[in-house]
Parts: C-alpha cells; structure tokens; sequence
C-alpha cells in the first residue's frame, strides 16, 4: 500500500514537471517570436536586465550576453532616474508598463 501511495505522488508530480516544462516552453517560443522587445529586470534598484527576447537584442543591436546585467541606464546615460522608481512602485504592484525608449549604442571602430 505504501508502494502504491508512493508512486502515485510520483507519477502526479512527474506530470506537473511535464505541464510546467511544456508551459515554460509555449512560453519562450511567444516571447521570442514577438514583435516587441521584452526585458526581464530584476526588482533591484537599477533594473539590472535578467533575460531579454530576440527583438530586444535585433532592436538595440547587442547580443543576449552583452545585454544580461546591464541596466537602461546603460543604453541613455541622460535618462531621468527618477522615473525609476515611480515605474519600479508601479511593478511591484503587479502592473504591466509599456512606454517608448531611446537607446543609444556605444559605436567601436566607427570612423568619424
């Protein structure tokens, strides 16, 4: 009897972990393939960037790695920080933000 309670936790636990990984998937294959840069930024005080989408990385001309730990400060250095953290009060309570950007890339071996 032990052995059958046993492997049933087993089995219902295996088909969750299958559930979550087909849902992660469906996931990343949504947000990859948007139109939209997406970033994922941590809830530090910077907004250090954790993951980003492709088109965030076609968008601002950076690789996935050259943007992991980075902050939007980064890209504008003129960017108001005070909006910070109205946005980031705004994110903690659950709300979705979309505003425009302008980023600015740092140009290497570029003639003048």
């Amino acid at each position: 009897r032990l052995y059958a309670t046993t492997l049933g936790h087993l089995i219902t636990r295996k088909r969750a972990e299958e559930a979550r990984h087909a849902s992660e998937t469906r996931f990343r294959v949504l947000v990859n393939n948007a139109s939209d840069a997406f970033f994922l930024h941590d809830d530090d005080e910077f907004g250090t960037i954790l993951d980003v989408n492709d088109q965030a990385c076609k968008s601002l001309g950076y690789s996935r790695e050259e943007l992991l730990g980075r902050t939007m400060f980064d890209f504008d250095p003129s960017s108001n920080r005070s909006i910070a953290n109205p946005n980031k009060a705004r994110l903690d309570a659950g709300e979705a933000l979309v505003f425009d950007w302008k980023a600015y890339r740092e140009c290497t071996g570029c003639i003048d």
